[in-house]
């Protein structure tokens, strides 16, 4: 991937997508990811995908948390972070099927989209 692709789609994608690069220092570091050379850390031939964004964040930190991010949503972040290390996995695309939707909950997300069928063709239809 060249910086100029890397930058595009940070730019375009980045308020609903993340990288699984991960600072050493803080789960919520993304200067990792702002760096002139992070695109040569990404690994475009893997994309994990989530449901759903839990809150609107900060570009390019979904799937890290952020420093006001409540504990749960640190410690998963930080689990996404230890499975990936080390592994042909770390650098991945990741994002979320369904964009500008908040809600942290996977079960209450899933019980809207059961009783809102339009709502879940028309949100996957457009991507």
């Amino acid at each position: 991937m060249t910086n100029k692709k890397y930058t595009e789609i940070n730019d375009k994608y980045g308020h609903y997508s993340s990288w699984a690069i991960y600072s050493d220092s803080e789960i919520f570091d993304l200067s990792i990811l702002k760096k002139h050379n992070s695109y040569s850390l990404v690994n475009p031939n893997v994309v994990f995908v989530g449901l759903n964004i839990s809150q609107r964040l900060e570009s390019l930190s979904n799937f890290h948390g952020t420093t006001d991010s409540h504990y749960s949503s640190l410690e998963h972040a930080s689990k996404i972070r230890d499975t990936f290390k080390g592994t042909r996995f770390y650098g991945g695309y990741m994002t979320d099927i369904i964009k500008n939707f908040e809600e942290s909950d996977s079960g209450k997300m899933m019980n809207y989209l059961k009783v809102n069928e339009e709502f879940e063709k028309a949100k996957c239809k457009k991507y």
